[in-house]
């Protein structure tokens, strides 16, 4: 349950991110809008046209629109339930309503329905961060990460996931090539990343660098609570902003996941400040 504080929370956890992470609004591109519009121009005259309804789907997904794209692939389902795409879509539908464990069972029946692991290992991962296996995570993360090693969302998502299992330092390593660049979206990870192991005045340093004063001493409160959430708690505070309504009083523990390779390229030790 959000509060309207939560809410705020939400806003400024996102802020700057909306493009990369698949549970934010991105914004519309002509091309889905384009491809939703044609759909539904061949669902007008087929209502029962399984690729259009398929299609639709995945153009309301890109488009941020969860109920419509529900709609769509819950129809293709009742029309081929042993379609993978369909299983494919209805997983993605359920990680961004924030309901990773079904989103596992239905990427899992997508792949063993034809569907391509690889196209679903960004999302699989994230599903496996919000149940607390970081370990998994970051295994589909390098592998996703081999194959598209400049993918931000990819980078992002992999940094948060070593955060949570306590590899500050990795994170770090793994950000390196996006804070050079001073990219904003990867050094509000990086505050959110020593946040959670409880580096909180690393934590503030970056956050009032890289946000308005007023948001950042906004967020602080929340930052200070970062280390009493459980792991898959994290995940959910980082990705999409959310917080419990109550929280531990005690820092939760911490499961460091076996030491691996970065799977993008390291630099030098990552800047100590980022222009405002």
């Amino acid at each position: 349950m959000k509060t309207p504080a939560l809410s705020i929370v939400a806003a400024l956890l996102l802020a700057g991110t909306a493009q990369a992470q698949t549970g934010m609004v991105q914004p519309i591109r002509p091309s889905s809008t384009e491809a939703l519009n044609r759909h539904l121009s061949r669902l007008a005259s087929n209502p029962r046209d399984i690729e259009a309804l398929i299609g639709a789907g995945e153009a309301a997904i890109d488009l941020d629109d969860t109920r419509a794209a529900a709609g769509f692939f819950a129809r293709a389902d009742t029309l081929q339930p042993n379609n993978s795409r369909v299983k494919a879509g209805l997983g993605r539908v359920m990680l961004k309503t924030q309901n990773p464990a079904e989103a596992l069972k239905l990427f899992d029946q997508a792949t063993r329905l034809g569907y391509s692991e690889a196209a679903l290992l960004s999302d699989r991962g994230l599903a496996r961060d919000l149940t607390g296996d970081q370990a998994g995570a970051q295994r589909d993360y390098q592998a996703a990460l081999k194959r598209t090693p400049d993918n931000s969302e990819l980078i992002y998502r992999y940094a948060a996931s070593l955060g949570i299992s306590g590899q500050v330092e990795a994170a770090d390593k793994v950000l390196q090539p996006l804070l050079y660049k001073s990219d904003r979206p990867a050094w509000r990870f990086r505050a959110f990343i020593l946040a959670m192991n409880n580096r909180q005045d690393d934590a503030r340093k970056i956050a009032s660098q890289t946000m308005p004063g007023q948001l950042a001493a906004a967020l602080t409160p929340y930052m200070q609570k970062m280390p009493y959430l459980t792991p898959a708690q994290k995940a959910a505070a980082v990705h999409f902003g959310h917080f419990p309504a109550r929280v531990g009083t005690t820092i939760a523990a911490v499961t460091p996941t076996p030491a691996s390779a970065a799977a993008v390229p390291a630099q030098p030790a990552a800047p100590a400040a980022v222009a405002t």
